[in-house]
């Protein structure tokens, strides 16, 4: 595995000439190239950075999406955002000064574009696939072809990176729940952690263990402990925290978009949230928080 300092230093040479911050490109069609899957060294521990797998040289035959200027709600300083942050995980805490959120037009992908949407579900459906396998989705030639994956059959957290061939849009797309697989238990897991009631007894197999240990007496959840929960570094939330600050370093004038299909359509969706990203989700688990929802749940 690279070092992190050795990993970025790859990815900015392959990333070609950066532009500085205050240049972004406003145009309604967009090359994209895939350019690195990324993959966890071991999910069960916090991941100190992501290494980017080997890959065949990849034809240089370009997928056209289209885009347009959108809306989104950014906040005002990284650093603010990621200082709240930790003192919130730390210390339950919130900041004494407020976060400062500003509203900031973005190249977004053009939704109502057949073809782009299109091309955005496929990509997110085929993060459950090899290429070649039966349920991989025919894509224009820069997403189908072979390619290997070179994922390590215990990482949870998985997606690819697509790059724009001026350099000026990313999109991430994350991969959803796995039923059966090597991925399954942790997609489970957070599923269960982030949209569902992770201290409930489902059935008869979570008699002696359930997602969390937030499980109270009579019959309740802590809701302490289900918020300390929510906030672990080996959640797939906090893993994307750490891949889309990578994604903006390398990148910083880019526009990022992010996209996913149920469980990676509702991370898409937090990390847009918390970015003020353009975000796609197809079938996303419930953005409902665990909180909220867990004195509806049964016991």
């Amino acid at each position: 595995m690279l070092p992190q300092s050795l990993l970025l230093t790859v990815l900015f040479l392959l990333s070609g000439n950066a532009h500085s911050a205050n240049q972004v490109s406003f145009t309604n069609q967009l090359q994209l190239d895939l350019q690195h899957p990324f993959t966890l060294e071991d999910s069960q521990q916090p991941p100190s950075h992501f290494s980017p797998s080997s890959s065949y040289p990849l034809p240089p035959t370009p997928a056209i999406l289209k885009s347009r200027p959108t809306t989104v709600f950014r906040p005002r300083s990284l650093d603010a955002l990621h200082r709240t942050r930790l003192r919130s995980l730390r210390h339950a805490e919130s900041e004494l000064e407020p976060l400062v959120w500003d509203t900031t037009e973005v190249q977004g992908p053009d939704v109502e574009d057949l073809h782009t949407i299109t091309q955005l579900a496929r990509m997110s459906g085929n993060a459950y696939a090899l290429p070649g396998q039966s349920n991989w989705y025919e894509v224009d030639r820069a997403w189908n072809t072979s390619f290997p994956f070179g994922w390590e059959e215990s990482d949870g957290f998985r997606g690819h990176v697509f790059l724009s061939s001026d350099n000026t849009t990313i999109v991430l797309s994350i991969k959803g729940t796995t039923l059966q697989g090597p991925t399954s238990k942790l997609d489970k897991f957070n599923d269960n952690l982030l949209f569902s009631c992770c201290c409930a007894r489902v059935d008869f197999s979570w008699v002696l263990r359930t997602v969390c240990d937030c499980y109270a007496r009579n019959f309740r959840c802590d809701n302490q402990c289900l918020t300390d929960a929510l906030v672990q570094d080996s959640l797939f939330y906090s893993i994307g925290i750490k891949l889309v600050d990578d994604l903006r370093m390398i990148y910083p004038a880019a526009n990022l978009w992010l996209v996913g299909h149920s469980l990676g359509g509702a991370l898409a969706s937090l990390l847009g949230a918390t970015y003020g990203l353009p975000a796609v989700a197809f079938e996303p688990a419930s953005s409902s928080s665990s909180s909220s929802s867990a004195a509806a749940c049964s016991f």
